[in-house]
């Protein structure tokens, strides 16, 4: 009787099928997350879906390209995770304001992977490409819309108020991923966070004051 030829086992975790393009952005999360942003190339990320990376090729044109998608990925995430925050909703903006601060640190304490590619060395904001300008331009105006309802100024004139705080909250959510705050979770990062910025939330409480006052608004 003839033996039947042995077929050698597939290694685990190949890829066989499905969204390619989705898979290296996944893959790309877990590599910055176990060896951070200097082990991330896209022959690695190749490999550990379990492709060539001639096929990773077909979907991103470099490195760079590829942590484009991962940082509009995660920047998409982060503007969907302040605009669904209850207390973001709130008609009172100091409120709407503190609520989408908190989800803002909650979210880069919990996904620390696409923190690093949305903010980390070698990464690229504004520029990089249009949807990932459009990703942006959506977490900012998140924070932008209650700061421009509580002033009665346009989104854009209040921008600078906003990346000031916003640049706050950066700064932590950078030393904690870092280590050099100790944060038992995320939620609890972010009520220290809001520890950090009450004086600008009561400095932005006077500004409304101001304003049902008829007095001049206070810069934020």
């Amino acid at each position: 009787m003839t033996a039947r030829p042995r077929v050698a086992p597939k290694p685990p975790g190949r890829y066989h099928h499905g969204d390619l393009r989705a898979a290296l952005v996944e893959a790309s999360l877990a590599l910055i997350d176990e060896q951070g942003l200097a082990a991330f190339t896209l022959r690695r990320v190749a490999e550990r879906v379990g492709v060539n990376h001639r096929a990773a090729y077909r979907h991103f044109a470099d490195r760079s390209e590829l942590l484009a998608a991962v940082a509009q990925q995660g920047f998409q995430r982060l503007a969907a995770a302040m605009e669904r925050t209850a207390g973001g909703r709130s008609p009172d903006p100091v409120q709407a304001v503190g609520a989408r601060l908190r989800a803002y640190v909650r979210f880069a304490l919990a996904h620390p992977a696409h923190y690093r590619a949305m903010f980390g060395p070698g990464s690229r904001t504004l520029g990089a490409s249009e949807p990932l300008d459009a990703a942006v331009l959506a977490a900012i105006h998140a924070i932008e819309r209650p700061v421009a309802a509580a002033t009665g100024e346009a989104p854009g004139r209040v921008r600078d108020r906003v990346m000031a705080v916003w640049t706050l909250a950066h700064g932590l959510c950078d030393l904690a991923i870092a280590g050099h705050i100790p944060t038992a979770s995320p939620a609890r990062g972010a009520r220290y966070a809001m520890e950090l910025m009450a004086p600008w939330l009561r400095e932005f409480a006077q500004v409304l004051e101001s304003r049902k006052d008829g007095k001049p608004p206070r810069s934020v």
